[in-house]
């Protein structure tokens, strides 16, 4: 079963070896950097090999859509036949220190034709990846904001954790709300004994106390 997921790691720790069939670069970026500046073409694809880096696009309006992270041994961007309309709003921001091994977009082409097992990698990524845009347009958006809020933590801790590192700013952006009704939201879980609240960290002491608030669609996977 394919569930929604919004931390991408380790999709392409099987093809690692075959990228060195390709000519490449080592790439070193600090917290706060960007993978590409505003107005590059997307012409390298990164395979990260430590760190975490988030996926967003800006609005014309200021506005900031976090839609994913991205960590150790997953390409970013995965392969794609551009450009693509939107290309110039993508954002990819560096969250911790970050080394990568940055492959041409057109080498990586060569490979897909190559090597079965490389294609089947890209096409597991985007199956991933396009659950978690559906889920989001066809049932998160739909939600009450403190179910969305819910399910998100649920989901961002990968069922098996207990506790996010993660700021309430980007709880905000990723749901689209603003920090007041994040912190509402979150002061309401931490008053019936749900979670506990620390500098940029969530945990969860009553896992099931969530789930009872999660959607249907969201724990059902």
């Amino acid at each position: 079963m394919t569930y929604p997921m919004y931390f991408f790691s380790e999709d392409f720790l099987s093809i690692r070896d075959l990228l060195t069939e390709l000519p490449t670069k080592e790439c070193f970026f600090k917290e706060g950097a960007y993978l590409w500046q505003p107005g590059d073409s997307l012409e390298y694809l990164h395979y990260i090999q430590s760190g975490v880096l988030q996926f967003s696009i800006n609005h014309p309006t200021g506005h900031e859509k976090i839609i994913s992270f991205h960590g150790r041994d997953t390409l970013f961007p995965v392969f794609f036949e551009g450009p693509v309309q939107l290309e110039q709003a993508l954002e990819a921001q560096i969250l911790a220190d970050t080394h990568t091994v940055a492959v041409k977009r057109s080498d990586f082409h060569s490979l897909l034709a190559l090597h079965s097992e490389v294609s089947s990698a890209v096409i597991r990524w985007y199956t991933h990846f396009v659950n978690l845009l559906l889920y989001e347009t066809g049932h998160q958006e739909y939600n009450d904001g403190f179910s969305k809020l819910c399910n998100l933590i649920y989901l961002l801790l990968c069922r098996d954790k207990t506790e996010i590192v993660i700021s309430q700013e980007r709880l905000g952006k990723i749901l689209g709300m603003s920090r007041v009704h994040i912190n509402c939201y979150l002061s309401r879980l931490k008053s019936e004994g749900i979670i506990q609240l620390h500098r940029m960290r969530i945990e969860v002491l009553d896992k099931a106390g969530l789930i009872a608030y999660c959607s249907e669609a969201t724990v059902d996977w």
